[in-house]
């Protein structure tokens, strides 16, 4: 439920007329959701990686929706090293469209992910997406236990 409590403050954020900059303890209360999130032992288990490291990606984008550069920057890292993603930027000539007759610089994002074992039975079902659901229902039942 903290998880949660973080997301609702990040929308009640968003949804305020007035300017955004008076509101700090939104951030505050935003970021101490996401800090309870992570004292809880199913996000800090290894087996749990994928978990924390979507945990980090919002914590990311609710930082960057509350213009904290610094914290959004940290928490991006933060879940490309628990991923194992590794990215650099590179640049190609190519053309974008058919239409395009001379080739124009291209910015090029180059991704590498960590290899993991792949279930070729389930390939092109949620069952990913299902698993981090159970985990996030985990989540509430041990934050439910603390209270």
């Amino acid at each position: 439920s903290s998880w949660w409590a973080s997301r609702s403050c990040t929308c009640h954020h968003e949804t305020m007329e007035t300017n955004r900059a008076n509101a700090p303890s939104l951030k505050l209360e935003m970021d101490a959701g996401f800090e309870k999130t992570l004292g809880m032992k199913i996000v800090n288990d290894q087996a749990n990686n994928q978990l924390a490291a979507r945990m980090y990606l919002e914590w990311g984008i609710c930082c960057h929706k509350f213009d904290d550069v610094n914290g959004a920057k940290e928490a991006f890292h933060k879940a490309q090293e628990i991923s194992g993603l590794e990215i650099s930027l590179s640049g190609a000539l190519g053309k974008r469209t058919k239409f395009q007759t001379e080739s124009k610089s291209q910015l090029l994002l180059l991704a590498k992910s960590k290899t993991t074992k792949v279930d070729t039975k389930n390939q092109g079902s949620d069952d990913n997406d299902k698993d981090v659901g159970n985990e996030e229902d985990k989540i509430r039942a041990e934050d439910n236990e603390e209270v």
